[in-house]
């Protein structure tokens, strides 16, 4: 209700992660939580549209990973921003689509996962992002570093850190961001897990 939010309006942090919630995610809401600084609702199960969360200023830390968000990340999103850096945002597994909102990118010095969703693409504008993650990985590989290519993917990060993204066998796979090449829930052994495994198992009989 309007009053039980309004008693709340003084909440700086609100932790609902692995909770097993669901349902669509409130958008009407956030309005009134004007000090709000971290809010994580990760590894829930929740649904439906993102919110802007464009006038919670103070919001600082995001994540709403792990979850069943769909649509377009709006327009608006994170625009309320009122500094330009030392932001956490998680937007990662999820059913989102489009791309990232292009006003994101005059945001600097920022820590944004947003990988294994379904994006077609990304604006030019985050390429160049050299303070984001702490400003080694965006001078080093450009684009990349925000979300793998189409036909690639990067094992567990989906994006390339600290080698660069690695080309997809078949080639199929047409989102960014991947993390493996096969599609989320296809119910098949990924490729980038069994790599990686095997990389493991190799280092142990070595060791041996």
């Amino acid at each position: 209700s309007k009053q039980y939010n309004s008693q709340l309006s003084n909440l700086r942090t609100l932790n609902m992660a692995y909770n097993q919630l669901g349902g669509r995610l409130p958008t009407d809401i956030w309005d009134n939580f004007k000090y709000l600084r971290t809010l994580r609702l990760d590894h829930n199960t929740f649904s439906g549209n993102l919110p802007t969360f464009a006038t919670n200023v103070a919001l600082v830390e995001l994540d709403l990973s792990y979850n069943k968000l769909t649509g377009v990340i709006p327009e608006a999103f994170f625009t309320g921003a009122t500094r330009t850096n030392g932001y956490r945002i998680d937007l990662a597994s999820n059913q989102f689509r489009g791309t990232l909102p292009a006003p994101l990118a005059t945001l600097d010095f920022v820590q944004l996962y947003a990988r294994d969703n379904q994006f077609t693409a990304l604006h030019q504008q985050f390429c160049d992002r050299y303070g984001w993650f702490e400003g080694t990985s965006v001078r080093s590989y450009g684009c990349d570093a925000i979300l793998c290519p189409p036909g690639t993917y990067n094992f567990p990060t989906g994006r390339a850190v600290d080698e660069p993204c690695r080309t997809c066998l078949d080639k199929t796979e047409q989102y960014y961001g991947q993390s493996y090449c096969n599609n989320p829930g296809s119910g098949s052994v990924t490729f980038g897990v069994v790599t990686s495994l095997f990389v493991l198992v190799v280092g142990w009989l070595v060791a041996l």
